[in-house]
């Protein structure tokens, strides 16, 4: 079992099936490259969502069903992601992870930052210049959203002098905070 993963989802409407789930295991200071994979829904595509992430239902026609999409991925005791809550409701709110959500420690880190939003608190941390925007250019493809959150995880543990995953503060549930977890890194 993976100790952390971080994790991100993209849905055929705004509360939605699952269409594509990217994740990466994090080990220690390190993370993998992320698996993408692709889900085919039982509803129809929202135009509004399609405009999002740019997944066409013929993107996915072929895919397995998005009811499947849980099973894909790895046990893992944390689930880190930018307002991870949301991945977690989207795929049905498995009781035994642990939420690290970098959209909320950053708004607890950089309280006077003025957006949280991944690709504007992305430029407000790393800069406006080539690299970054490089960088968010496949925005709100999950597998992009998973490396950028990576990069936004690492300046929060910098900034905070935290060393691993497992001494972040993390949720149980929705707003049920544990600020001041004391387990050791491994």
């Amino acid at each position: 079992m993976a100790n952390a993963i971080i994790i991100d989802v993209e849905t055929s409407s705004l509360y939605g099936e699952v269409i594509e789930l990217a994740y990466a295991e994090v080990d220690g200071t390190s993370v993998s490259d992320p698996v993408t994979m692709r889900f085919k829904p039982s509803e129809e595509f929202d135009p509004r969502a399609v405009a999002v992430h740019g997944i066409l239902p013929s993107d996915v026609c072929l895919c397995p069903p998005s009811g499947s999409a849980m099973s894909r991925i790895p046990e893992a005791k944390y689930w880190i992601g930018h307002n991870v809550i949301y991945d977690w409701e989207r795929l049905g709110r498995p009781p035994e992870v642990r939420l690290v959500c970098t959209l909320r420690l950053a708004e607890m880190v950089w309280p006077k930052l003025s957006a949280f939003k991944l690709s504007q608190l992305y430029v407000q941390l790393f800069g406006m210049n080539p690299k970054t925007v490089s960088a968010i250019a496949g925005l709100h493809g999950a597998g992009c959203d998973v490396k950028l959150t990576a990069n936004v995880l690492w300046r929060i543990m910098k900034d905070t002098g935290v060393s691993c995953v497992s001494q972040l503060p993390y949720m149980n549930a929705p707003g049920n905070w544990n600020l001041n977890p004391i387990e050791e890194c491994k």
